[in-house]
């Protein structure tokens, strides 16, 4: 039974990288190594290196990847094209009703009668 959930975790993980395009830098380093050696037959470790790197000289796989990648990623057009996507809840809160009281209490309290006493002045500042 321990087996199957082991299974279970790494088909999960393995559709979740899938999903994600995780496979992809992979991939990538993967051909970058086969490039170094491929390279390297023919010439010394520095230019295998330098060939590999350039972008002028890319393999099968690299293009392969490139065109994947790019595959992948949504055209910035069609995703500026598209409407917002907005969720809203018209639920009434718990303490609306208790502020709304309040509210109307304190503008009741004040309205049309004068103050018990005079707001604070400051005095006026003096310029020198």
């Amino acid at each position: 039974m321990r087996m199957s959930y082991r299974w279970v975790m790494v088909w999960l993980a393995f559709s979740f990288a899938g999903v994600n395009n995780l496979h992809l830098p992979l991939l990538q380093v993967a051909a970058w190594a086969g490039m170094v050696i491929a390279y390297s037959q023919d010439s010394d470790l520095a230019t295998a290196v330098e060939m590999t790197f350039d972008g002028d000289h890319p393999c099968p796989m690299c293009t392969a990847i490139k065109a994947q990648q790019l595959k992948a990623q949504p055209d910035s057009f069609e995703a500026a094209s598209a409407p917002p996507l907005v969720l809203f809840l018209d639920v009434p809160l718990a303490w609306s009703h208790r502020a709304e009281v309040v509210h109307l209490l304190a503008s009741s309290c004040h309205e049309g009668r004068p103050l018990a006493f005079p707001p604070e002045t400051t005095p006026p500042r003096a310029f020198f």
